[in-house]
């Protein structure tokens, strides 16, 4: 039961994000990290984040600090341990000035 609701929680999450995440200003510049249809190239949600964050030379601690969640939050998002809010998925995309692809198959 508890797997089952959590693809539910996953499925509601990934189609109201991607109605809500991709509307960066027009001024922003994006990078997008999956454009692949191939599953070996497909990055999830976190490692798309710990990309954007390691090209853009900024650390979890820098990141944790501006999104004001704790290290070891940042930490289990990037590890896919935990799955960011929208609201913190705005804050990554805008301080970090990258697109996060949301696939609704994670």
């Amino acid at each position: 039961m508890k797997s089952y609701l959590l693809v539910v929680i996953c499925l509601i999450f990934c189609l109201a994000a991607q109605a809500n995440v991709t509307t960066l200003s027009s001024t922003t510049q994006s990078v997008v990290l999956n454009q692949s249809n191939n599953d070996d190239d497909t990055l999830t949600i976190g490692a798309q984040i710990k990309k954007a964050r390691e090209a853009k030379k900024v650390t979890i601690t820098d990141l944790a600090k501006e999104i004001e969640l704790s290290v070891k939050n940042v930490e289990n998002i990037e590890k896919d341990l935990v799955i960011p809010t929208l609201d913190v998925l705005v804050q990554i995309q805008e301080y970090l000035n990258c697109e996060i692809i949301l696939d609704a198959e994670e």
